[in-house]
């Protein structure tokens, strides 16, 4: 399995049972991508980084937190050379607009 399978299966997830579900879908997903991005398993690319915004955006609460993680996943995206139109399309719909000015 590779990490954007994962991470895909982590996207599309129906999570039931409320916070909980989430919190450990979260965890499940930020533990991979962490894995990967220590370049111990392989490497990241623009549709990992897509994909973990995507994560925030679907189990996340619009809120400083979830603005902070986007920002941070961008930030590393960026280093990374691997920003793309989907990744700034993830952070329009996660980002309010007056803290976007990354």
């Amino acid at each position: 399995i590779t990490l954007n399978s994962l991470l895909n299966a982590c996207a599309f997830a129906r999570v039931k049972g409320g916070e909980g579900h989430a919190a450990a879908l979260l965890e499940v997903a930020t533990d991979a991508f962490e894995m990967f991005a220590d370049g111990e398993f392989g490497s990241a690319n623009s549709l990992t980084y897509f994909t973990m915004l995507k994560i925030f955006n679907k189990f996340l609460p619009m809120n400083d937190d979830r603005t902070e993680k986007m920002k941070n996943m961008f930030y590393q995206c960026r280093k990374n050379g691997y920003l793309d139109k989907k990744v700034f399309r993830q952070l329009e719909k996660g980002i309010p607009a007056n803290e976007l000015k990354l």
